[in-house]
C-alpha cells in the first residue's frame, strides 16, 4: 500500500526555492531534508538523507534516515 500525491505549483515554487546548493553547509541540507519531510514530501527528502548519509557513514543518525 502507498500514496501518491502530486504537490500544488505553489509548494513546488516553495521547494524548489527553499533547494540548497550543491555545496551548502550540511546543517543547511539536513534542514532541508527535515523541512521537506514535514511538506510529507518523503522521495524527495530521501534523496538527501541518502547524499547526507554517504558523506558521514559513520553518523548513525544520517544513516537511519536514509532507510527510511
Amino acid at each position: 500500500n502507498s500514496d501518491f500525491s502530486i504537490v500544488t505549483p505553489r509548494v513546488r515554487a516553495q521547494v524548489e526555492a527553499a533547494r540548497p546548493a550543491a555545496n551548502a553547509a550540511l546543517s543547511e541540507r539536513v534542514a532541508y531534508a527535515l523541512w521537506l519531510d514535514q511538506l510529507e514530501l518523503a522521495d524527495e527528502a530521501r534523496k538527501y538523507w541518502m547524499a547526507l548519509a554517504a558523506e558521514r557513514p559513520e553518523d548513525s543518525q544520517l544513516q537511519a534516515r536514509a532507510r527510511k
